[in-house]
């Protein structure tokens, strides 16, 4: 919903294009989110959309100055810069096909989630993740950080 209560379009996407994990910029001016395997991100005032990474990769966290967005791929996180496309890849174990995922504020660890897990990852060389809660056959459907 718009802020006047009307509802406001800002993309439509067919039937061919799966848009998910969405993810606001600090400052709610931008949208990064996955549109099939490539990751984009929309200017929300324009409505212009930048592809800035395709591959296999899931979940989207936004840095804290907005500059840069945090995605993970199979033994991997990538850190992207919006702006110039530049790419920083940490190799560590990452995770491929979980849910959202959060990027702390010291930008060295991230917390994501799957159905029933909630996991903190330090990103460095070589960092395992460590569960913060199991709840075995539960079901968890949101986290913030």
């Amino acid at each position: 919903k718009g802020y006047d209560g009307g509802a406001i379009t800002v993309k439509e996407s067919g039937k061919d294009n799966l848009i998910g994990s969405f993810c606001w910029s600090p400052d709610p001016g931008k949208l990064a989110y996955y549109r099939g395997t490539t990751l984009t991100v929309m200017d929300i005032a324009s409505g212009n959309e930048k592809e800035i990474f395709s591959g296999q990769a899931s979940g989207v966290a936004w840095s804290q100055d907005g500059k840069r967005v945090l995605t993970s791929k199979k033994g991997a996180f990538v850190s992207i810069d919006v702006d110039n496309g530049s790419l920083r890849t940490v190799e560590c174990v990452a995770w491929s096909g979980y849910g959202p995922m959060f990027w702390s504020k010291d930008e060295k660890s991230a917390l994501y989630y799957s159905s029933d897990n909630i996991l903190k990852i330090q990103i460095e060389q070589g960092a395992k993740p460590v569960s913060v809660m199991s709840r075995g056959s539960g079901l968890i459907d949101g986290l913030s950080w």
